[in-house]
Formats: C-alpha cells, structure tokens, sequence
C-alpha cells in the first residue's frame, strides 16, 4: 500500500538497529514502566515468552525481539487514566498508543519509544509506531469452565479478523490499486472488529465473575484461558541485570499454556516477529 511504500522510504537513511540493540530499546521502556507502576502502585507481570524468558533465561530468549506485560483489567486501567491525561506519563520519549486512535489496530496498548521507527513485516504500517512492549489486559471470563472456553474460541477468532485485516500482501498492479481503493473500507471494518472485542473481553469483568481469567483480548488459542488465582500473587525477577515482576505462580502459567516450557524449542523454531527497528 502506499503508506507502507512512503514508511519504507522515510526509514532507508536511518540506522538499523541490531537484535541486541532493539532489546536494550526494550529494557530502557520497561524500566520506565517498571518505575512508575512501582511509584504508584500499579502491579504487572512480565507475560508470554518475556515470562518464559526471566524463568528459562535470566532475560530475554535470546531469539526474542520483545517484550510482553500483563496486567490485572483494574491495573491496567489505572495506567490508561495516567496515559489520558499525558500519554507522555512515562518521559518525553515514550508514548501510549491506545486502541482506535491515529491508525493503531490492535485491541490493546503498547508504550513506544517515539526516538525510534519500526516496520513489522507484512502489517499495514502504523503512522509515528517506533520500539513497543505490550501491554495485555486480563479479563475474567465466564464462571463455567466449558462456556469461557467458547468464549476464548470467540475472542481467538476476532484476533485472526484484525490480523487479516491489516495485513499487507504484494498484489499486481491493478490488484494494489483496487486493494487502495478499499483501504478506507478496511479500516472500518477493523475499527468495528476492535471495537467490539474491547467490548466483549471487558463485560465479564464488570459482570463479576472470578473462576477464570487469561489474556483475551488477543488470545491466541483456548489456551490463553487460566484460572483466575495464578493471577493473585507477584514476585520480583532478575531480567537483563533488571528487576521487574512476574506472577508468583508462574510455573502454573507457563505450564498450562506452553507444556515443559523450560525445555528448548527445536532450532527450526527459534524465531522472532523479526521487525525492521530504527533509530530516527
């Protein structure tokens, strides 16, 4: 698409960070993050495979080029509130994306370091988007093992929406300029497609229910649905030389979603989003 072509121009004179360099980018937000949350009291985990990483590693796996956070729904909202009124709340360079705003898809919140542009391979681009780590809420689901399963299924299917729907493919030329024609077409359609999953994971919050709970606004499989009490308790972890926190039952965590997570994945296997980071 042309956005996508004019991004990639903007970026050819910029320095390429290496993997090693985008990692410390990484830290450097983390650390931000890990600092206010602390002096407000706001509680996180490191989640996904940043948790995977502080257990196995000590840090990052050394293939991985992000970082993953996890935050309790009333956490998380406690950050939005800071983030609305500056979402330059953590320093002058870095910024919250919020969903539905300036082009940003995704159902949930990333911090950017704004000194920095990034390129995820074949996404629709995301004007001003620079080095991230993720931000996932946690939302309880239904008190029924078997219905938040299907609901799990519900928010699984509308991630693969949002995904199809930004993603970039080369086409033909008549194809690129029927595909241009669209785009506003897109947009809305994944504007509505967010929209309705912010609205969807958060109501069983607000409806009280307590057996279970997982990440779902961007859950990848039935997986990603736990029970609610591996979320109750926090504990600190070196990572990189840095202290942040994961959830104390972490073992339970990992387990359920990932089996022996403290085995090697085949070296097939051992690979990252692979985004192309640059210092502006």
């Amino acid at each position: 698409m042309i956005i996508n072509f004019l991004i990639i121009i903007q970026v050819e004179m910029m320095k390429r960070l290496s993997l090693k360099e985008l990692q410390e980018t990484e830290i450097q937000i983390m650390k931000a993050l890990d600092k206010f949350c602390r002096e407000n009291r706001i509680e996180y985990s490191l989640g996904a495979g940043s948790m995977i990483g502080a257990v196995r590693h000590g840090g990052f796996i050394p293939w991985d080029d992000d970082i993953d956070v996890f935050m309790l729904r009333k956490e998380y909202n406690k950050l939005i509130s800071a983030a609305k009124k500056n979402p330059y709340f953590m320093g002058e360079n870095y910024k919250l994306f919020f969903p539905n705003e300036n082009g940003y898809y995704y159902p949930f919140i990333k911090i950017v370091d704004t000194s920095t542009k990034i390129i995820e391979r074949n996404m629709r681009q995301i004007s001003d988007m620079g080095v991230w780590i993720d931000i996932f809420p946690i939302d309880y689901i239904c008190d029924d093992e078997e219905q938040a399963i299907e609901e799990s299924k519900r928010c699984v299917e509308a991630r693969t929406k949002i995904i199809k729907a930004n993603t970039h493919r080369n086409y033909g030329k008549l194809k690129s300029k029927l595909i241009n024609l669209l785009y506003i077409g897109y947009r809305i359609a994944n504007y509505k497609e967010t929209k309705k999953t912010q609205k969807f994971v958060q109501r069983f919050s607000e409806n009280g229910y307590k057996q279970f709970a997982g990440t779902i606004c961007w859950a990848m499989n039935i997986y990603d649905c736990y029970p609610s009490k591996c979320f109750n308790e926090y504990m600190d972890v070196k990572f990189e030389n840095e202290t942040f926190k994961i959830f104390t039952d972490y073992d339970t965590i990992l387990s359920h979603r990932y089996g022996n997570y403290m085995e090697l994945p085949p070296r097939e296997k051992r690979i990252g989003h692979e985004p192309l980071a640059y210092i502006k």
